[in-house]
């Protein structure tokens, strides 16, 4: 009798966990249908819902299987969401792909190719004749500073940086040579 009994509460932890997993994964489909997400949320997601590790696990496992989640194909949407909207350099994108739980070696495979599809040049250019518009009372050096550290803080390299600002500074003092004129 006691052994039918281990057998039966066997069976009914397996029905409670196989519902466990149903609910998760109709949890995980409802936050996918707002915006995709990486595996590392997914996993807080849950997490926060109250599902064990063992439910996670297995739903992740689950929307893996269906590619419903990939870290790759994830982190390469958010490089092109982030350079069509508000464009960063390799170094801060690094950094928000890593908040977002996306391993070193997966940043690296979506950052690969990131230097042909993305002119950072012309995206500091970009950046800097936007904003040079909010420093347009201040002394030159001043203006350029600022232009400098807002520059870095987005996350370009400093020598991409200076090389952009040497032309942008030059061809500004040239227009304001020919309007004197």
């Amino acid at each position: 009798m006691f052994d039918s009994f281990s057998i039966k509460k066997n069976t009914d932890n397996e029905n409670l966990m196989l519902q466990d997993i149903k609910d998760a994964l109709k949890y995980a489909f409802l936050l996918l249908r707002y915006r995709p997400r990486s595996t590392n949320e997914m996993c807080q997601k849950l997490r926060l819902k109250g599902y064990d590790q063992q439910v996670i696990d297995k739903t992740i496992e689950e929307l893996t299987a269906k590619k419903e989640l990939d870290d790759l194909k994830f982190a390469k949407l958010l490089i092109s969401d982030f350079m069509a909207n508000r464009p960063l350099g390799k170094k801060l994108l690094r950094y928000k792909l890593k908040q977002k739980g996306i391993s070193e070696e997966i940043v690296g495979a979506a950052l690969e190719d990131f230097d042909t599809v993305y002119s950072q040049s012309d995206n500091i250019y970009n950046l800097a004749k936007k904003r040079i518009e909010l420093y347009h009372g201040l002394p030159s050096l001043e203006a350029k500073h600022k232009l400098y550290g807002y520059l870095l803080r987005k996350g370009f390299d400093a020598e991409s940086v200076e090389s952009c600002l040497k032309k942008l500074f030059n061809k500004e003092i040239r227009e304001q040579n020919d309007f004197c004129r």
